[in-house]
C-alpha cells in the first residue's frame, strides 16, 4: 500500500500507475529537476488535477496572456515555429449557430483568429477554448493575416495547426506566391468558407469596433499553490510533511471547488498580484521566464513565482522547525529554479546567493546567460510588411 500526497488516501501499488509534474508539463519542460517529479501521486488525482487544477490555472485568462507573452519574448528571427496565441474572448454577434461560440485570439504579428465551436457548460466558461477534453480543439478556425512577410505568415500557419490540428482551418486572406498553404489551411474558395457564407461575409465585413466577452475567473491560483506545496513539502520535507498542519490545509483547499468556502480557509501567501512590489521581481527573477524561488524567511519555508511578466505569486509551506531541520541546506539558504517553455529549459537549483550576483552582474551563469542572450526585442524581428521581398507577397484585401 502506498499513501497519495494529494488526497492523503492509502491506495494500492497499481494506483500509481505514472509520475505526476508538480510543475506542469505545459509551463515547463519533459524533464524537469527530479523535486518536481513524484510517483507518490496516484492516477486518480493526477488526472483530476491535470484537468481541474493545474488545467484551471494553465487555462484561465491571465495565465494564458503570460504564456504567450514569454514565447513572444523568446521568437527565433531566423526561424518561424508555432506560437501561443493571445486569447481575446468570446465575440459576442458573431453570426454562428446557437449552439455554436466565436472564440477571438491574435497571433503573434497581430493575426485576426476566430474558432468557431459548440458552447460549453458552465463549468469551462473560465477556461480558455471551454472544455479540454471535449471542445477545445474542433471546429472551424477563419485567418486574417495582418503581416506579408514569409516569417510571420509561416509564423501564423504553424501556429494554428499545431493549437487546432482538428479543425477546419481557412485563411481568408489572398496569398499570391510559390509556397503552398494547403497542410496547413484552405482558402476562401474552399468547402468549409462556401458551407458558411454568413460567417465569411461577417469577417470580411468588420469594421470599427468589436463586442468581446471573456469569463475570469476569481480565483485560479489558490488549488494550484497548494498542489504544489504538497508536493514540494514532501520532496523537500519528507513523508512526514503529510501529517502536519499545514499539508492538511492544503489538502483541503485543493479540493474545494467553490471559492467562497476557500476563501474561508486559513491559508496565508498571494495568488497573483497584479504588479504588487515590481522591484522585488527585477530583482529575483529572469525576465519574461517563470521564476520559482524556495528559501526559508522568517522560519518558514516559502514558495514564490514569478511570472513572466513580473508578477507573483506566493505560498508558506511549513513553518514547522522541525521538519525544516531536516530539509537539505540547499533549501534553507534559498534555490532558484529558471523555466523557460520557449527554450525547452528548466534550471537545476541555484543557490540564490549566486543568482543575485548573477543578477547584479558580479557573476557569470553560463545557462542563465544563454537564455537572457536569446531574448528578443521586437526591433530584432522581421518586419510585417516586406515590400522589397519578392519571395512572398500577400494580397491583403478582404473583398
Amino acid at each position: 500500500m502506498k499513501t497519495c500526497i494529494y488526497c492523503g488516501r492509502e491506495k494500492k501499488e497499481f494506483e500509481f500507475d505514472r509520475p505526476e509534474h508538480i510543475w506542469p508539463q505545459a509551463i515547463g519542460v519533459s524533464n524537469s529537476p527530479k523535486i518536481f517529479v513524484t510517483n507518490d501521486v496516484c492516477g486518480y488525482c493526477n488526472n483530476k488535477c491535470g484537468l481541474h487544477v493545474d488545467g484551471a490555472f494553465l487555462k484561465g485568462y491571465f495565465s494564458h496572456q503570460e504564456r504567450s507573452r514569454h514565447h513572444h519574448a523568446f521568437l527565433n528571427p531566423d526561424k518561424p515555429a508555432a506560437f501561443p496565441l493571445f486569447y481575446l474572448g468570446v465575440e459576442t454577434d458573431f453570426p454562428c449557430q446557437d449552439d455554436e461560440q466565436c472564440d477571438r485570439y491574435a497571433g503573434a504579428a497581430g493575426e485576426h483568429i476566430r474558432h468557431v465551436r459548440r458552447k460549453t457548460d458552465e463549468d469551462w466558461w473560465a477556461y480558455v477554448g471551454g472544455d479540454p477534453k471535449r471542445q477545445s480543439r474542433r471546429g472551424r478556425i477563419y485567418v486574417n493575416l495582418t503581416a506579408d512577410h514569409p516569417y510571420w505568415v509561416i509564423t501564423a500557419a504553424l501556429s494554428v495547426r499545431k493549437i487546432f490540428p482538428k479543425c477546419h482551418r481557412v485563411c481568408l486572406t489572398d496569398i499570391v506566391g510559390d509556397m503552398d498553404f494547403t497542410p496547413f489551411w484552405e482558402s476562401r474558395d474552399g468547402v468549409v468558407a462556401q458551407s458558411h457564407p454568413n460567417e465569411v461575409r461577417h469577417i470580411l465585413d468588420e469594421v470599427g469596433t468589436v463586442s468581446l466577452r471573456a469569463a475570469i475567473q476569481v480565483d485560479f491560483t489558490s488549488r494550484f499553490l497548494c498542489k504544489v506545496a504538497l508536493g514540494l513539502g514532501c520532496q523537500i520535507l519528507g513523508i512526514n510533511f503529510l501529517e502536519s498542519e499545514a499539508a492538511k490545509r492544503f489538502r483541503e483547499v485543493l479540493w474545494k471547488k467553490d471559492y467562497t468556502e476557500r476563501s474561508k480557509s486559513s491559508i496565508r501567501g498571494t495568488g497573483f498580484s497584479l504588479g504588487v512590489n515590481g522591484n522585488f521581481a527585477k530583482v529575483a527573477a529572469v525576465d519574461d521566464c517563470w521564476t520559482l524561488l524556495i528559501n526559508v524567511v522568517n522560519g518558514c519555508l516559502s514558495l514564490t513565482i514569478f511570472h513572466p511578466s513580473g508578477n507573483f505569486s506566493s505560498l508558506p509551506i511549513s513553518d514547522d522547525p522541525e521538519l525544516i531541520s531536516k530539509a537539505d541546506q540547499s533549501f534553507i539558504n534559498g534555490a532558484v529554479f529558471v523555466v523557460c517553455p520557449a527554450l525547452n529549459f528548466f534550471s537545476d537549483a541555484i543557490p540564490s546567493t549566486k543568482f543575485l550576483l548573477w543578477k547584479q552582474g558580479f557573476l557569470q551563469l553560463p545557462e542563465l546567460d544563454r537564455v537572457v542572450s536569446l531574448r528578443i526585442s521586437l526591433d530584432d524581428l522581421p518586419p510585417k510588411m516586406a515590400k522589397d521581398d519578392p519571395a512572398l507577397t500577400l494580397e491583403l484585401g478582404n473583398t
